[in-house]
């Protein structure tokens, strides 16, 4: 058998690719409100369009995300994960409302400065936006009572917090670990969805400075991070998992191991028919391969086979573009952006 039958990774369809790891923006699947859940004494969790998980104690409250109940009452502090503002929304709401709000250490300014996160954001895309990172910032500023990382520990109302670093779904992300009766309540944002899936991949997106790669060339590259966090939660061993969006988690273990199981083999696909293996060198492949994979090296397309040594009179290379020339004298550029194209055009 040749190389096609046996040695390269399984390749997945569109339609199996978003059925295995796409979680809510799924066409025809609705997020509906759950009965509420109590996970422990004075713990509920309460599923919604951002789910809350509230821990309430001597008529004082503590909202994990916030709360998205319309007559919800407002906490007296609210524990963010990372920014992203479909995910704070709620929270925000309960700030301006008189909540205290805990944010990661690493994402404090996105919270603070709102106006300066645009603002740097504008300022570097606004011709070659070569980081490709999300623009899902929140909008307006809230004021931030604390910041915290891995380690830190929130008392409050005899309940202890425990922080713990796990970035992936955004670079600075924490999780929150409440010990319970029945063992540990994880608070993991949106590092995972349901029975292992996640939100969406292009927010994985990101540069891997350790080889020189920027992030327009590092597809889903911070899968990394999302794999080693997820496998840092399933060591601790928490018996539940209170996801931001989605279906509350009760078997942590499956749905971790089924999340990485997917993410390792949907990246196996990507390396596989990557168009780098043919203008990057093997050692710029096998960083990534051995944070993702846990190997080296990977198995890579055949390349095309070339039939001619120049292009035909009607395409003109220039530098990375292509120019096609029609009969009546006009061109299509593909792939405009550096100077030498433009000039030829």
């Amino acid at each position: 058998m040749g190389l096609h039958e046996t040695h390269r990774p399984q390749l997945l369809s569109r339609r199996r690719l978003l059925g295995s790891l796409g979680a809510g923006l799924l066409p025809g699947r609705v997020l509906t409100d759950a009965a509420p859940r109590e996970l422990a004494p004075g713990v509920m969790f309460h599923q919604g369009p951002v789910n809350s998980l509230l821990v309430e104690r001597r008529q004082r409250r503590l909202a994990v995300y916030g709360d998205a109940r319309p007559d919800a009452r407002t906490p007296d502090l609210v524990l963010f994960t990372h920014h992203r503002r479909e995910t704070a929304s709620f929270g925000f709401r309960a700030v301006r409302s008189g909540a205290s709000a805990v944010v990661p250490s690493a994402e404090a300014s996105r919270f603070r400065d709102a106006a300066g996160t645009w603002r740097a954001f504008r300022d570097g895309v606004w011709r070659h936006d070569y980081a490709v990172q999300s623009s899902r910032f929140p909008v307006t500023s809230v004021a931030v009572a604390r910041t915290v990382s891995e380690g830190d520990r929130i008392e409050w109302e005899g309940f202890t917090v425990k922080v713990l670093d796990t970035p992936g779904y955004t670079r600075g992300a924490v999780s929150y670990i409440i010990e319970a009766p029945r063992g540990m309540i994880a608070c993991t944002g949106d590092l995972i969805y349901g029975d292992g899936q996640i939100l969406d991949l292009y927010s994985l997106q990101d540069a891997v400075p350790e080889v020189r790669i920027r992030g327009y060339h590092g597809f889903a590259y911070r899968m990394a991070d999302v794999i080693a966090s997820l496998l840092r939660l399933r060591k601790l061993g928490p018996y539940v998992l209170v996801p931001a969006h989605g279906p509350l988690i009760e078997d942590p273990a499956r749905a971790i191991d089924g999340l990485v199981r997917r993410l390792r083999e949907l990246y196996a696909n990507y390396l596989y028919t990557a168009a780098e293996n043919h203008y990057f060198s093997a050692d710029r492949f096998s960083y990534r391969t051995s944070r993702i994979l846990g190997k080296g090296s990977h198995e890579a397309m055949p390349p095309a086979e070339i039939v001619a040594e120049a292009p035909p009179a009607w395409l003109r290379p220039a530098s990375n573009s292509r120019i096609v020339l029609s009969a009546s004298g006009g061109a299509l550029l593909i792939d405009c952006g550096l100077r030498p194209a433009g000039r030829r055009a």
